[in-house]
């Protein structure tokens, strides 16, 4: 049987297909036992949702390079689609290397480049440490089609999001255990926001991000996505931190009224809470970002160079704008998507 976690978060994957339109769904039960694993099976369709950011505290450099942080992300309507399939490993692929073949295709407000080579993406790479960690790397191969709309270097966690996603369908396609507990260890090792994909909604994280506490808050909030017809390199916004702050912990006390604050939020509660610690070191990496946040109830997510209001669906007023042209994206975020 399925724990609670787990038929929750399957819940939430199947409300994520449907409101993608999503019709092609091919799954296995929860393992029983003598259970095995069939040699082809699939595809299997899911939703990467893009993130945002509504909270961002940098709470100093770690021993090993990585900022200790507080943060509360939550999924947007705006998503990729991811497409799985298991086949029979191909004799041409030398042994000890994956066998993953990665088609991908974009569809707007899509920008930047797609991946030229599967070694490269980070939803292939997924797909080959899962059939490693599960001893099917010499035995089988994957199929992985993406749909990219979740534009590229804006900050909305595309590629991570893509890369839970290949997780959480080919650990069901395998064997069935798809559990975010089980997959977190994994999932921390392809990138620090890939642990959140797992649970999707609205949740406070805190280390470099792997350590993810959902947060029970089932409003949906109006979205207006900024993109600028440009990216913000993430290593590079950190790069350009000035006086990172001392290594500090947060108060479990203070972690608990963040989420319960968040939780009870309308838009305007949430834009007053809003906090992002990387805006300084965006600007400096991109001063073109200026203009736009000046602007009143106008947000960074995360290291940019998505910018975004809440409860507006009307693009603000800008004068002299020195970006040229924004692509506005309505869209919504919250526990309930």
């Amino acid at each position: 049987m399925w724990n609670a976690r787990e038929r929750d978060t399957w819940r939430w994957w199947l409300g994520a297909w449907a409101a993608r339109g999503c019709s092609t769904i091919t799954c296995w039960a929860a393992p029983s036992a003598g259970f095995r694993r069939p040699e082809v099976s699939g595809p299997l369709r899911l939703a990467a949702p893009a993130k945002l950011n509504l909270y961002l505290e940098l709470r100093g450099r770690r021993a090993d390079g990585f900022h200790e942080l507080v943060t509360v992300m939550t999924t947007l309507e705006l998503a990729d689609d991811v497409t799985l399939s298991l086949r029979a490993r191909r004799g041409s692929v030398p042994a000890g290397q994956a066998d993953i073949s990665l088609t991908c295709r974009s569809e707007a407000p899509f920008r930047g480049e797609l991946p030229e080579r599967p070694e490269r993406n980070l939803a292939s790479l997924a797909a080959a440490r899962l059939l490693a960690e599960r001893g099917q790397l010499d035995a089988l191969g994957v199929e992985i089609e993406l749909v990219k709309r979740v534009p590229a270097g804006g900050g909305l966690g595309g590629g991570s999001s893509d890369a839970a996603a290949v997780l959480l369908g080919l650990a069901r396609l395998l064997d069935g255990d798809a559990s975010p507990e089980r997959l977190t260890p994994l999932a921390a090792t392809l990138g620090s926001d890939v642990p959140f994909f797992l649970y999707g909604g609205t949740c406070l994280c805190t280390g470099r991000g792997e350590q993810v506490q959902p947060i029970n808050s089932h409003r949906s909030v109006a979205v207006l996505l900024m993109l600028p017809p440009f990216g913000v390199s993430t290593p590079a916004v950190y790069a350009a931190l000035q006086a990172p702050p001392c290594m500090r912990s947060a108060a479990p006390d203070q972690l608990d009224a963040l989420a319960a604050s968040i939780a009870d939020a309308d838009a305007s509660a949430l834009s007053r809470l809003f906090r992002n610690d990387l805006s300084a070191a965006a600007l400096r990496c991109e001063p073109r970002l200026a203009n736009m946040l000046a602007q009143d109830g106008v947000m960074l997510s995360g290291s940019g160079s998505t910018m975004f209001s809440l409860g507006q669906q009307t693009p603000p007023a800008i004068s002299a704008s020195n970006i040229a042209p924004i692509t506005y994206v309505r869209t919504f975020a919250g526990g309930a998507l």
